[in-house]
């Protein structure tokens, strides 16, 4: 719910509807320095207006807002009316976030009070609490018999490979847990990168590969993550993957108009690999024109952007690249 939704009609509200209406980051953080201006007055309309808008433009000022929506629950809390438990919520996740353990607290207590231990959403932060605490049992617990009353619920499986995380980065209790969500939400693409990451500082090329590829089925148009994918089977190496990586560069290039230099590198590298490699593959038109475009397309890049003695090194190292 976006509430508070009454007695916000102040000036200061209004403005903020009015400036709202573009939407821009840059104008939501220019209506944010408005408000903390407003809200530092103390009015009880200002505040409000304040914790609505950092939630609706998902402004992360922690301290601000664990701040301001304690202050609101202790002045104002039967004015507030049933939105106190929004601000609560609110200002809870702030304190955590800003590590006021002691506020934290207060806040999940009075929600216990009011909505009893097994509200879903009140053992979350129960749960989030023993994180801040470094008590990960305990959380892990907790999230445990969430997802078994739910196998769906994503809030509860992020926070627990978060817990995972915490340990290690390279926790393989944190991949296990990122495969069992992305079983039910294959469509997360922040989670198939996050994923592919974990593989890659275990370095399972192979796997990060995988993941890679999931998120080109997500995104077909995003020369980035044909790159990585390419990264990833030119690492592997071997004829197979060398060519699937020379493809995957050359899609990055023409999908970013042959100004990616990342992409333009692996395929210079990959495709003189591949000649290399074969001497009849390397004689091929396409593996000399894509070795030659991408060898061109780098020196113009670095003539066009680079200082004069990075662009003799470039035009030097290239040399060595093109046939």
């Amino acid at each position: 719910p976006v509430g508070p939704t009454r007695e916000v009609a102040g000036s200061t509200a209004r403005g903020v509807a009015m400036s709202g209406a573009g939407g821009a980051a840059g104008g939501a953080l220019d209506v944010l320095v408005r408000l903390e201006a407003a809200a530092a007055r103390g009015g009880f309309e200002d505040r409000v207006a304040l914790l609505t808008h950092l939630r609706k433009h998902r402004l992360r000022r922690p301290r601000l807002a664990a701040r301001v929506g304690d202050a609101l629950r202790r002045e104002h809390a039967r004015r507030l009316g049933d939105d106190l438990w929004i601000v609560t919520e609110q200002t809870c996740l702030a304190a955590l976030e800003a590590t006021d353990l002691v506020l934290a607290q207060e806040c999940v207590r009075d929600l216990e009070r009011k909505f009893s231990e097994t509200s879903t959403r009140v053992r979350i932060l129960r749960a989030r609490l023993h994180e801040a605490r470094n008590e990960p049992a305990e959380a892990n617990e907790i999230y445990d018999e969430l997802i078994e009353a739910n196998a769906a619920n994503s809030v509860a499986l992020k926070r627990q490979i978060c817990v995972h995380m915490a340990k290690s980065a390279h926790d393989k209790q944190a991949v296990t847990s990122m495969n069992k969500y992305l079983a039910t939400f294959a469509g997360d693409g922040h989670a198939w990168a996050e994923l592919a990451n974990m593989h890659l500082l275990e370095g399972r090329f192979a796997e990060a590969a995988f993941c890679f590829d999931e998120l080109v089925l997500l995104d077909p148009n995003n020369a980035v993550w044909h790159t990585r994918v390419a990264e990833c089977l030119a690492t592997l190496g071997g004829a197979d993957h060398e060519k699937r990586a020379r493809q995957h560069f050359a899609l990055a290039v023409k999908l970013s108009k042959r100004e990616y230099p990342r992409a333009l590198v692996g395929l210079a590298m990959v495709t003189r690999a591949i000649a290399d490699r074969d001497a009849r593959e390397g004689e091929s038109v396409t593996n000399a024109t894509l070795m030659a475009g991408a060898a061109e397309d780098l020196s113009a890049l670095f003539a066009k952007s680079a200082t004069p003695e990075l662009g003799a090194f470039a035009a030097g190292a290239l040399g060595g690249i093109a046939p």
